[in-house]
């Protein structure tokens, strides 16, 4: 997949006239990320998209980031925040509860062993990333609750485009933190990854594993909770199949296979890593001693995989 990645903080500015915005142009993507054209330090902080359409370059329809960010319209006081480059909002929440938190969207997932009794002052800042799949775009919005060194729960929206600007799924029930996500080819799975260390206090936000979503149905329909056997985990996709990899001293791979409900996985050393050459639909191929070897072997799903029925 094609991950075109960018990162705003936080603000109080929100800019509502489109035609104040400089457009940022790729020829072959239906999707043009715009920014404040007053922004001349930094230009990766895109804060629009247009759909395009690539032939005329017609825009077809726009989509504010920031003023759609569903995380900029909390009924908290406002912190003042006085970077203009920022452009999400901040806030500073009192006397209430972590859980207890309303948002418009979604809720706040406290972070595993967290005693939320005896917290009664933190902020509430929210980030945003957008992604280019080449056929869909992604928004992800986060929200952070705690201080600048920690963090004591987190909230979770993503928004899925067509290519003509049609919002496909907006997806904010989240039990669990949001991170190394993945969607199929199909765009009918989104799977992400939860748990891992995410502030300094070196505990994990929850348990590591990751979920697989069927975008048709809003349900999920396989998840793995992997221990503290992993420090963490991370998804991606090879087509229509889910791809999920543990990270610790070794290297757990599991590829999922909706259509056939199956799961195959493998242990990779470090070194046996670096010999992987390319995937394919039925399997791996590898190096044979070194990336420089002209000698290449096949791991195939089949015969050089654990397999499993995902129940």
């Amino acid at each position: 997949m094609r991950k075109l990645n960018f990162l705003v903080g936080i603000a109080i500015f929100l800019l509502a006239n489109l035609s104040a915005f400089t457009q940022v142009n790729d020829e072959d993507s239906p999707f043009q990320y715009v920014y404040d054209e007053k922004d001349d330090i930094h230009e990766f902080n895109y804060i629009a998209v247009n759909f395009v359409d690539t032939a005329t370059k017609a825009v077809l329809k726009s989509f504010n980031i920031v003023e759609n960010n569903p995380f900029n319209h909390l009924d908290y006081p406002e912190v003042e925040v006085t970077d203009p480059y920022h452009k999400n909002k901040e806030y500073r929440i009192k006397n209430t509860p972590i859980n207890e938190i309303e948002l418009p969207e979604g809720r706040v997932v406290i972070k595993k062993g967290v005693d939320t009794s005896g917290i009664n002052c933190v902020n509430a800042y929210s980030y945003y990333q957008a992604f280019d799949l080449k056929d869909y775009l992604l928004i992800q919005y986060y929200l952070y609750v705690g201080a600048s060194d920690w963090v004591a729960g987190r909230s979770d929206a993503v928004f899925i485009f067509d290519a003509v600007g049609n919002m496909l799924h907006k997806l904010n029930d989240f039990d669990t933190d949001v991170r190394g996500w993945a969607l199929t080819e199909n765009g009918r799975y989104f799977s992400y990854a939860h748990g891992g260390i995410q502030d300094e206090s070196l505990e994990p936000f929850c348990d590591v594993g990751y979920k697989i979503i069927d975008l048709q149905t809003n349900e999920v329909t396989y998840e793995e909770y992997l221990g503290f056997k992993y420090n963490e985990v991370r998804t991606d996709s090879f087509k229509d199949l889910i791809v999920a990899t543990g990270f610790s001293v070794d290297y757990l791979y599991v590829f999922i296979d909706l259509s056939k409900q199956t799961k195959y996985s493998r242990v990779f050393s470090n070194s046996e890593l670096g010999l992987w050459k390319s995937t394919s639909d039925t399997g791996i191929f590898m190096y044979v001693g070194s990336r420089n070897s002209s000698e290449v072997k096949f791991l195939s799903f089949e015969t050089d995989f654990k397999m499993g029925d995902l129940k």
